[in-house]
């Protein structure tokens, strides 16, 4: 009995050597972390440099740069520009063509079966145009990287939209879908939008928008880039026009089984998942640049004094865009709208200093 006691007092004892041992390695390890709590409070890590990985990034060329001759004015609900915009952007790489024996070929028969089938002439080494004869329409396609412009003068032949018959939005939407994979191009990544079917009807000679398809004579489809969301957040693209995205159509319904394009085209690209983070200019900088005419505008109704109502980052594309989606900053107007690249030019000697 007392054997049992004597034990049972020696485990008491170390039960209690062991409690007051971890105590102590307990307040040991909060002692370190609030002092890794407080350092880190006080000297916060800096974060990883952008790497860059792409190099110089080729420069965005805007079919004409903005005026600086326009009065730009701050009147957003804040009173300023957004202070919380990231100091960093990732920038996209876009798949590139492969070389293909067949390219001509192929597309010769895309062509075909969307209409196109006469006339072909060799514009370029990479660019061909066919010829549509039962709407006079013409397909300059080029065969490397699958884009296309379709042009007509539908003005001069009304006959071809004098009378539609608009199946409902799914069917247009799906001979939009047929028509534009006929012609080899990749939907994934695209969608339709709130904005995506626009009406039109005729005012002499002009096409001229209208609210539904009642009163419509044409239909322009087009759809959108989906947006990019990364760990930076979420992001729209941005196109020169924000009337026209890279890919859209107008299409007219002689009989509501029959869908012709009066014109159109596809510049679309497909983004690969390759990417690398690349520091931003400020907002603000962004700004100056833009009343300096370092940027594009669109004011289609060449506004000289602009109300900025909101600023933030995007991405860019348009028919020339075929190497990378690089971010810009777009300052929001009342019926106009600012672009400008977001990121700086790297100067870079053969030795890898900065010039």
């Amino acid at each position: 009995m007392s054997s049992l006691a004597g034990t049972t007092e020696k485990l008491r004892s170390v039960l209690k050597i062991a409690a007051i041992i971890a105590a102590g390695l307990f307040g040991v390890y909060l002692l370190i972390m609030g002092g890794v709590f407080v350092k880190n409070m006080l000297f916060p890590a800096a974060p990883d440099a952008p790497k860059q990985a792409f190099g110089d990034l080729p420069q965005i060329i805007f079919d004409q740069n903005a005026s600086s001759t326009i009065d730009y004015q701050i009147n957003t609900v804040s009173g300023e520009l957004p202070t919380n915009l990231p100091s960093k952007m990732f920038v996209y790489k876009i798949d590139q063509p492969k070389p293909d024996l067949l390219a001509l070929q192929n597309v010769r028969s895309s062509t075909s079966i969307a209409g196109f089938n006469q006339q072909e002439i060799k514009v370029s080494d990479t660019v061909y145009q066919w010829s549509n004869p039962s709407t006079n329409a013409t397909i300059q396609f080029d065969i490397n990287y699958k884009t296309f412009e379709i042009r007509s003068n539908f003005l001069s032949n009304q006959d071809l939209f004098a009378n539609p018959i608009f199946p409902d939005e799914e069917r247009i939407q799906k001979n939009v879908n047929d028509i534009l994979r006929s012609l080899q191009v990749n939907l994934d990544g695209l969608a339709y939008t709130d904005d995506s079917l626009k009406y039109y009807t005729l005012s002499g000679n002009t096409l001229t928008q209208v609210d539904n398809v009642f009163n419509a004579k044409a239909i322009r489809v087009s759809l959108y880039n989906n947006n990019i969301e990364n760990e930076l957040g979420n992001y729209p693209f941005i196109y020169p026009n924000p009337e026209f995205p890279n890919v859209s159509l107008l299409v007219s319904y002689p009989s509501s089984s029959r869908m012709i394009v009066l014109d159109g085209h596809s510049y679309n690209h497909r983004l690969t998942e390759e990417s690398s983070d690349y520091p931003v200019k400020g907002v603000g900088k962004a700004f100056e640049d833009l009343k300096a005419g370092n940027g594009y505008l669109y004011n289609p109704e060449n506004l000289t004094s602009i109300q900025i109502t909101n600023a933030y980052l995007a991405y860019y594309l348009d028919k020339n865009t075929t190497e990378f989606a690089q971010p810009v900053y777009v300052f929001e107007g009342i019926n106009a709208r600012g672009i400008v690249p977001a990121v700086e030019k790297i100067s870079q000697t053969p030795e890898g200093t900065s010039e």
